[in-house]
Formats: C-alpha cells, sequence, structure tokens
C-alpha cells in the first residue's frame, strides 16, 4: 500500500487583514529605477490598485505626466550602486505614508542589475515593511555583462541582511533578462 497523504506544513502564516474584505486590501506598484518604471508601467490606470508610484536619481526614465520621486542629485547613477547610495538612503528614510503610497501590500520592482534601481528597491522594500506593508518583490537580473553579475550579487547581499535584519519574510519573482 501507499503511505497516507498529510497535509504540508505552511512555510508561514496565512496572511491577514484584520478581517478586511479581499476587494478593500489596498495595492501599491511601486517602481524603483529605470527598469522598475518599466515594469511598474503596464499598470498605470488599474483601477484595482491604489497607487502606481516611481523612485529614482533622475528624470531620464520618465515620461511626461508621470509623477517620479527624485532621491538623488538628479543626476541618475550610471550602473554604479555607490553612486547615489548614500543620498537615497537618506531621502528614502524621510518619505512620508503618503509620497510612498502606504498600502496593505506594496509591490517593489527594480533591477538587481542597474545602479539606481538596485540601491532604491531593497531600501523601499525596508521602508514599506517597517511600516506595516506586506511586500513583494518584482525584480529583473543581467547578468550577461560583468557590472550586471556584480551588482545583481551585491543587491541579492543587501536584500538578504534587510530581509534578515527587519524579519521581512519576502516573496520575489526575478525575471532574467540575460542574452544567451
Amino acid at each position: 500500500g501507499q503511505p497516507p497523504i498529510t497535509p504540508a506544513t505552511p512555510v508561514a502564516e496565512p496572511v491577514s487583514f484584520d478581517n478586511k474584505n479581499p476587494s478593500s486590501v489596498s495595492v501599491t506598484i511601486a517602481g524603483s529605477g529605470g527598469a522598475g518604471t518599466n515594469l511598474g508601467r503596464p499598470f498605470i490606470g488599474d483601477a484595482r490598485l491604489s497607487h502606481v508610484l516611481y523612485f529614482d536619481t533622475s528624470m531620464t526614465n520618465s515620461r511626461p505626466g508621470e509623477s517620479v520621486y527624485i532621491l538623488a542629485n538628479g543626476s541618475g547613477s550610471g550602473g554604479s550602486r555607490a553612486a547615489n547610495a548614500g543620498e537615497v538612503q537618506k531621502n528614502i528614510s524621510s518619505l512620508t505614508n503618503q509620497d510612498m503610497g502606504l498600502t496593505d501590500v506594496a509591490i517593489v520592482t527594480f533591477s538587481l542589475s542597474s545602479g539606481s534601481g538596485s540601491v532604491i528597491g531593497p531600501l523601499m522594500i525596508r521602508e514599506y515593511a517597517r511600516r506595516g506593508a506586506r511586500v513583494i518583490a518584482l525584480v529583473i537580473a543581467d547578468t550577461s555583462y560583468t557590472v550586471g553579475a556584480k551588482n545583481t550579487l551585491n543587491t541579492l547581499k543587501t536584500l538578504t541582511a534587510i530581509c534578515k535584519n527587519n524579519d521581512i519574510n519576502l516573496p520575489m519573482i526575478v525575471l532574467s533578462n540575460d542574452n544567451p
């Protein structure tokens, strides 16, 4: 005979939103950096979302009419994670709940491989989680070039430390942009 089937042990507790009706759960898309902005764009105008917001280090990736919170000197990071990291960290900490579109669930979109997004994204995850939101990361990775591979590795290390130090259980969807 076959052994009896036993139910799987859940890895985490089920998500509870204080008994809210699922249709009243608010969701924000927070695009971070150029790739994060591009990942968030398809959701603009979706009535099911509370907010679609963008956070970057320059206006280079924005389109007319889009609201972008500039978190550094406005010149971008040029693929360098270190270029604006200190200024970005200081400015993210000063964002208000209203600036962040604080909601029940935050989907933070960014590139693991870039300069701006790879710094902004993990810090946004930390800030949303600290403020009580459930956070999901939707990220893109491109390890087909040396800087991208190095940035990806360092961003994953940063995310690991942030999640560990802040007790964040982070579901992450990774899209690969590697060109064979």
